[in-house]
Formats: structure tokens, sequence, C-alpha cells
């Protein structure tokens, strides 16, 4: 009996070098990694396009997601990465990126000690989620993120929460909290299931907090609605560049999913459901803190940010 090929084997190395966070296939002979904020060229590559080929179809057999022609591009989990493959016709070549998924949530203490923040930011996040505050964590792509949600949830170890994500990657604080997955279904034969459906189910779980992944679409209203309910300590991150794009952008998720709502209406939900907003970016091989924000008031050109800590 023939000897089973490891399709996987150009990456073995990638990997398990727990230092490298995310690995970039722009074609099957050019394969680039992450380390310590800087990316690398790795020196190994597939042997073929065949090789390749058969190494995703591997892959998406383990990752129970499906990824052809009809539907060229697939996101999904594979041994401790979050996963997106494109190939034609909406990409030149067969692209996949990968990135790494951290097992254990890292201590706001430790980010505090590698720099992160100072005392009294660490001493004011720390209040912040103890008395229920609701947060909105925004920040370029790769600027912690996720890490600082899991940090932040670590917190609330007597809490059930609730987690509505499209991919698992937060961590639950303890064991009788739940989490509650979308589902996608490229085979046309199933209904799909959105943040929006599960965010609706949540209020029927008694939950004291809800954590959502990511908002990037019309579930913001309905997150926003299910806040206005009494959901205090509950948490969710954005896509955005400073609190005042933050809040922009959240505005125009709302309008998505409640088009017929008045702007003045939606600014008004805003400020009386989000607390606090922590924004985060990567310079070069760290996170940082680039601030901590509180929504102040409502001004005729829009809101009015105030920061507490710079």
């Amino acid at each position: 009996m023939s000897e089973k090929i490891d399709y996987s084997q150009p990456l073995k190395s990638l990997l398990e070098d727990l230092e490298i966070t995310e690995i970039l296939i722009c074609k099957q002979n050019e394969i680039w990694y992450e380390k310590k904020g800087h990316f690398f060229k790795h020196d190994v590559h597939f042997e073929s396009l065949v090789y390749f080929q058969n190494f995703i179809h591997l892959l998406c057999d383990e990752a129970s997601i499906q990824f052809n022609y009809e539907h060229p591009f697939a996101d999904g989990n594979w041994r401790g990465f979050r996963i997106h493959i494109c190939s034609p016709p909406i990409s030149t070549d067969i692209t996949m990126t990968l990135r790494r998924l951290k097992p254990n949530h890292i201590e706001l203490d430790k980010l505090q000690k590698e720099g992160w923040c100072s005392n009294e930011t660490l001493a004011l996040l720390k209040q912040t989620v103890s008395h229920k505050k609701n947060i909105l964590v925004v920040g370029s792509t790769g600027s912690g993120k996720t890490t600082l949600l899991n940090s932040f949830v670590a917190l609330a170890a007597t809490d059930r929460c609730v987690f509505i994500e499209d991919t698992s990657e937060l961590l639950c604080p303890n064991r009788f909290s739940q989490k509650l997955l979308t589902r996608k279904d490229y085979q046309g034969t199933l209904p799909e299931i959105t943040q929006s459906d599960l965010l609706k189910q949540s209020l029927r779980m008694r939950p004291d907090r809800l954590i959502v992944g990511e908002v990037r679409g019309g579930e913001a209203k309905d997150l926003l609605m299910a806040l206005s309910t009494g959901h205090g300590g509950s948490m969710t991150s954005l896509h955005a560049g400073s609190a005042a794009e933050a809040l922009l952008r959240l505005e125009m998720l709302v309008q998505m999913g409640a088009p017929q709502w008045s702007l003045s209406a939606i600014r008004r939900l805003i400020q009386l459901t989000i607390d606090c907003i922590v924004v985060t970016k990567k310079d070069k091989d760290r996170w940082l803190l680039d601030g901590v924000y509180k929504i102040a008031s409502l001004e005729s050109f829009g809101f009015s940010v105030e920061s507490l800590i710079q």
C-alpha cells in the first residue's frame, strides 16, 4: 500500500511556529508569513498546482466547508487557524489566508505589562467591564480586536454570555455560557442563519451579556435594539480607524437594517446603548491602545466624542 501523502507538508514548519500569526498563500509557489509584525517569504512551496489543489480539497473536508467554481470563496476554521480561500474568477490565482487563533485569552494585566496601556487605563477598562457598560472595540485588520474582546470576556467569569459569531474565535468564560454560529448554505437546500436571526434567538436564552464577534451589516440594528432592552455589559467589534469613524460606520450599518428609521433616531439609539469605544492599532510587532472614548452628546452635525484617555 502506498504511503499517504501529507499535502500540508510545505506549511508544516509555519503551522508549528507559534510566533507566526498569519500565513498568506498567494499562489502555489509563493508563500508568505507574518512573524513579530513583519512579513517574510517562505523558502518552501507546493510542488505543483495539482498538489496545492489537493491540499485545499483536504482542508475543506476537514473544515466542513464548500469551495468550488460556483462558490469561489470560503471561510472556516482549520487546525487552530481561521482560513479564507479565494479563486478565479474573482481572483487571478487561488489564494489562501490563514490567521492563527489564540487558544487562550491574554489577560489585560499582561497586555499592560507589555506596554499596551497605562495603569490608570487598565483600571478604567476593568471598571468598565465590571460595571457592565456596553463596549465597542474598533480597529483595523489585525489590530487585536478579537484578542481584546477575549480579554474583556475573561473578566465576566460569573456571567452567562451568549456569543454570536460567523466563525468561532471568542472563548467562553465559563461552562454555562453559550455560543451561536451563523450558517451559510452553498447548496441552496437549507435556509441561511444570519447574525440578525441569532440575535433574536439569544434574547430567549437568558443572557447576562451579549457578545457579537463583529458587526458588518444590518444586524447592527438588531444588536442595538437588543441592548436597549437592558442587556448591560455587552460587547462587539467593528472595523474602523477611529472612534469618530466607528460611530459613522455604525450609523450606516443600522441604516442598512432599518432604512425607514430617521437619522436622529438612529443616533439617539447609539447614544443610549453604546457606553464606551475602545480603539486599538497595530504598531510594527505589537498592539497598542489608541484611545478609550465615551459618547458625550449629539450635535447638529452628528456625534461628538469626548476623549477619556489619549
